[in-house]
């Protein structure tokens, strides 16, 4: 099992995004275990929506000319979509702004 790096610090800045995409997306984030692929559910009237993959940052969005991710967790978050006909997206708050990218269900070709 990979081993995992998540404090309360990182915790708390990723509830507050999540809040911040409730009242965005007229939605509730339920947050998942820290084993899932993402780390939200999307819902709506009960009903999962999409899934999310919250990282935040702490410099300003342009300071690096590319976002770097891992590919297994793109990966993992394609399949996640795959398995459950449901959208999945990265979304990054950096100090400045707020983006989101829809995670493809095949990251092939």
């Amino acid at each position: 099992m990979r081993p995992t790096y998540e404090t309360d610090d990182d915790l708390n800045r990723e509830q507050k995004v999540l809040s911040h995409l409730d009242e965005l997306w007229s939605c509730e984030n339920k947050k998942l275990s820290k084993y899932y692929p993402a780390d939200a559910a999307v819902q709506q009237n009960n009903e999962i929506k999409a899934f999310v993959e919250v990282r935040v940052r702490k410099n300003e969005r342009l300071t690096y000319p590319t976002y770097l991710v891992s590919v297994h967790k793109l990966q993992e978050l394609a399949e996640l979509a795959r398995f459950t006909q449901r959208p999945c997206f990265l979304v990054v708050q950096w100090l400045d702004a707020l983006g989101y990218w829809p995670v493809p269900q095949s990251l092939e070709g």
